[in-house]
């Protein structure tokens, strides 16, 4: 008697379903296609970004080496090439190198290079800070705030 009850119920769930699948078939298509074509987006989107990545440190390192090389010209060229079109840390660390390869002909030259990165940095610290704020005493100072002054916490 209960496996007729317990066929009727399976029945009754099939057709639940059938009629789910029947009204939104399309709309649970759509969705997992949506699904898989934004994680394959994704993921082509990282590969690239780590394929330009090593790209821009093999550009780097070569550059590395001509100065090594004693080719200071080339090198020179090559960190200005990156602070010019490279992206996050490595634009940074080839105008560091830039004005370091400066500090070998022309110390005026590197004194300003350095300087503008200073300057840089001070001036991404501010944008980071609140401004509206008012003034604090030294031992509530706002932690961000102190990357600007260069003073202890």
């Amino acid at each position: 008697m209960s496996d007729i009850f317990r066929e009727i119920d399976e029945e009754v769930r099939r057709e639940r379903l059938r009629k789910v699948w029947d009204q939104y078939s399309n709309v649970i298509i759509a969705m997992a296609l949506l699904i898989i074509i934004g994680i394959g987006g994704w993921r082509l989107y990282l590969w690239w970004e780590t394929k330009q990545a090593a790209e821009v440190g093999r550009q780097f390192e070569t550059a590395v080496l001509l100065s090594e090389q004693g080719k200071h010209d080339e090198a020179a060229a090559a960190f200005a090439k990156l602070a010019a079109e490279a992206t996050g840390g490595y634009r940074t660390l080839a105008r560091f190198r830039t004005a370091q390869e400066l500090a070998t002909r022309d110390p005026q030259a590197a004194v300003k290079a350095y300087d503008a990165l200073a300057a840089a940095a001070s001036a991404s610290c501010s944008r980071i800070s609140p401004k509206s704020t008012p003034p604090r005493s030294s031992s509530t100072r706002h932690p961000m705030r102190s990357c600007a002054r260069g003073s202890s916490r």
